[in-house]
């Protein structure tokens, strides 16, 4: 498990951008403005993941992105927010879910 901790920093734990892709799985961010930003055309795997004390969204998805999470967990609100024209496969999470 890697553990992202932004405190006294504060940014974006984990950030895919342009056409990014892979899996993160089982990461801790914490005290972050965002847990993790996915934008333009990116298509990671999020799997596992927990996000805590997250300022704005636990995840950020937004452009053309095209995510799959599943098994995510946050403990803050909102949880998860859609923007744009993104179009993520949203399987099970514990995160609320804001479009």
């Amino acid at each position: 498990t890697n553990r992202v901790d932004g405190v006294g920093v504060g940014g974006v734990g984990i950030l895919y951008g342009v056409d990014g892709a892979g899996t993160a799985r089982d990461n801790l961010a914490i005290n972050q403005q965002l847990g993790f930003q996915i934008s333009d055309s990116a298509f990671p795997e999020l799997v596992d993941n927990t996000v805590e004390s997250a300022s704005v969204a636990g995840f950020l998805i937004q452009g053309e992105a095209a995510p799959e999470l599943s098994g995510n967990e946050c403990s803050t609100e909102p949880g998860i927010v859609v923007l744009e024209e993104a179009e993520p496969v949203l399987g099970d999470n514990a995160c609320l879910v804001t479009r």
